[in-house]
């Protein structure tokens, strides 16, 4: 399969390099010698410059590992899932309408095998699980054409991020679009849509739940000696990423690793109930119209992926709340719920 690493480490050797980061890199170890002359310290020349050089050669063939592992086995997982009718039945549950279908984490791309229409775009950060769908999707008889290239990028605040390449051209929205993007902001898919002049009449965020591959903190490590794990939490941006990409009125269909759990008789709520308490944390830019569950086969614990169990109780004045199960919890309940709660909504 195609690797984007040796893009990875010349740009992160270009980003190091650039005037403006080199500046800031030297004021980075100009605070140290500084701090080191306040403690009484000896004074080093260690300089951020090199060190970051250093790692970028030692941790971006890591990280390209783990995405490659990754993909690998969510592949797996997600054909399972296929077998089992979980995406046709979501797809049936959702009764998407024909319309341009914007689907973010796509993976390997086993919903958009399933849905009846082409005119779809699938982004994924995962250079191989975009090379997964569109394997996938050619074999199905569909027209896919990818868009996977990253480079590495600085951010002050977040270190060396993983970056998609800008994509300029027009597409051809009959065709299956595969694209890499950053899920934090969607700026490719935006500027796609926008150079266009539309945006889409739906999209979709289904079995959210993986390690967010897009943030490669060399401060962080530097800080804690070892890369930080980042969990894309599946509500943190939906609000927010349906009203850039989608038009009024448009469709958003969920498929959430999201069981509530009743704390006293330690029984799964209704759907409906569950999909309120997601009502809530996902703002006011989507309304929900309507949620069903579905069993989800036991995904033995493939890398990144987490149910996000939460659990139903009262506080002292017997206002209803929900809160994160407690470890005693987390043990009585682990296993017994597989649920993917599926839910369509609205964008206002």
């Amino acid at each position: 399969m195609e690797s984007n690493l040796q893009e990875w480490l010349s740009s992160a050797e270009e980003t190091i390099n650039d005037r403006r980061v080199s500046a800031y890199l030297e004021e980075l170890d100009e605070a140290m010698r500084k701090q080191l002359k306040e403690e009484g310290g000896d004074i080093c020349d260690r300089s951020h410059k090199t060190t970051f050089q250093q790692i970028a050669k030692i941790l971006l063939p890591v990280v390209d590992k783990r995405l490659k592992n990754y993909a690998e086995e969510w592949d797996e997982v997600s054909r399972h899932h296929k077998e089992a009718g979980i995406y046709r039945d979501a797809v049936g549950f959702f009764k998407p309408e024909e319309g341009l279908l914007v689907d973010i984490g796509c993976g390997g791309g086993r919903l958009i095998e399933e849905l009846p229409f082409d005119s779809v775009i699938g982004v994924d950060i995962n250079n191989y699980c975009l090379q997964f769908a569109e394997e996938a999707l050619k074999t199905q008889g569909r027209a896919a054409e990818r868009r996977s290239r990253t480079y590495i990028s600085f951010h002050p605040e977040r270190g060396f991020v993983l970056r998609p390449y800008p994509i300029m051209e027009e597409l051809d929205f009959t065709k299956i679009q595969l694209l890499a993007d950053d899920m934090e902001d969607l700026r490719n898919t935006v500027r796609v849509l926008y150079n266009q002049g539309r945006k889409a009449d739906s999209m979709s965020f289904m079995l959210p739940g993986g390690h967010s591959a897009q943030l490669v903190e060399f401060l962080e490590l530097l800080r804690r000696g070892e890369p930080r794990a980042y969990l894309t939490h599946p509500y943190k941006w939906v609000s927010e990423l349906a009203t850039k990409i989608c038009k009024p009125n448009g469709s958003v269909y969920l498929g959430l690793r999201r069981p509530v759990i009743n704390a006293d008789t330690n029984t799964l709520v209704s759907a409906d109930v569950a999909a309120e308490y997601v009502q809530k944390e996902i703002g006011n830019t989507i309304g929900i119209e309507r949620a069903k569950y579905l069993d989800l086969i036991q995904e033995n614990g493939i890398t990144g992926i987490n149910i996000f169990t939460k659990v139903i109780d009262y506080d002292d004045e017997g206002k209803e709340k929900l809160r994160d199960p407690t470890a005693e919890e987390r043990g009585k309940i682990s296993g017994q719920y597989i649920n993917l709660l599926l839910i369509h909504g609205k964008v206002k």
